[in-house]
């Protein structure tokens, strides 16, 4: 029974013991987040009418940027566990050391503490934790860490808008209700625009309106939708100029196709197009010598003659346009 007795009362005293604090230590670090708030999509280019067959654009995202930066402050304390093993010779030890803690103290106060105060404190602690049966003595071998405190606190926040160019980005130009042209910017964005390749072909009636559309990728969303109408005079030369531009695709072209083509093109007003489609026939038919000296005696005789540009293009009354595109041809 005594035996019993005995040993829950050392169980008790022993889970009553506690670890020896040695000191806390507060770690701070800082994370920095940043996270997109909002996208915008635009497009920077002129206002009004167009009058010329050529617009340069550039298109671009802009971005709403959150920055948030935390600290974040951790405190871990050092601890010598607790060893109940370890009181049967740590407080033999501390009775030991009572005469000479005491002796210390004594000398440190008459010396106005010229002994240093790391010697008499840290020799006084260990004695009292050794005599103390529930604390072991502090350690530096045993030393063990542990968390016990994390608290985190906001402190910046910053929004900014960063804008991003969209180079080599597919863009649909769309003529009316033409089938989409699909061209792609350059690398910084730009987008240099060309109506006459959008018109070749044979047109039902002047064209009058340019849209400009960008969309999702993976979606086909719209994200920038950008329109222009057509001067008048414009419309009516685009709409001259469509049949030539088909008939000078055409293998089946004669050198009196092409240089009414080159020539009714330059007086339409189109002169880089002019200028361009002489220097691709030379390039096209560069091996047939016959081909390219008929095709510039007959250039020469249109300009030598000033050929009347109606007689010559033989174009039919334009007819209205649908209610949607109301543009009249204009000579």
């Amino acid at each position: 029974m005594r035996r019993s007795t005995s040993g829950l009362v050392l169980s008790a005293v022993l889970l009553s013991a506690c670890a020896n604090h040695v000191q806390f230590i507060d770690k701070e670090t800082e994370r920095t987040t940043q996270s997109i708030t909002a996208t915008h999509f635009g497009i920077d280019a002129p206002e009004g009418v167009l009058q010329a067959p050529h617009l340069r654009v550039s298109l671009f995202k802009d971005e709403s940027v959150e920055t948030v930066t935390q600290r974040t402050t951790t405190r871990f304390e050092e601890y010598t566990p607790y060893n109940g093993g370890r009181e049967f010779y740590e407080v033999p030890a501390g009775l030991v050391s009572i005469p000479l803690s005491f002796t210390l103290n004594f000398f440190d106060c008459i010396l106005f503490g010229y002994i240093p105060n790391e010697l008499v404190n840290g020799y006084t602690f260990w004695t009292f934790a050794a005599l103390n049966p529930m604390l072991n003595a502090e350690s530096s071998k045993r030393i063990e860490k542990r968390e016990v405190l994390t608290e985190t606190q906001e402190t910046a926040r910053e929004s900014r808008v960063v804008r991003q160019v969209l180079g080599e980005t597919p863009i649909e130009l769309l003529l009316d209700d033409r089938a989409p042209y699909v061209v792609a910017t350059s690398p910084q964005g730009l987008l240099n625009i060309d109506l006459l390749p959008l018109v070749a072909g044979e047109l039902s009636y002047p064209p009058r309106r340019l849209a400009i559309v960008l969309r999702d990728a993976s979606g086909g969303a719209e994200h920038v939708r950008h329109s222009y109408y057509l001067d008048r005079d414009l419309s009516a030369r685009l709409f001259r100029a469509a049949p030539l531009l088909a008939e000078t695709a055409l293998e089946t072209a004669t050198a009196e196709d092409l240089s009414r083509a080159v020539y009714a093109l330059d007086r339409l007003g189109f002169r880089e197009a002019s200028a361009k489609l002489h220097d691709d026939i030379y390039a096209r038919r560069a091996r047939s010598l016959e081909f390219l000296d008929q095709f510039r005696a007959l250039l020469d005789a249109h300009y030598a003659q000033n050929s009347d540009l109606a007689q010559m293009l033989s174009a039919p009354a334009a007819p209205a346009a649908p209610s949607t595109a109301p543009v009249q041809q204009q000579d």
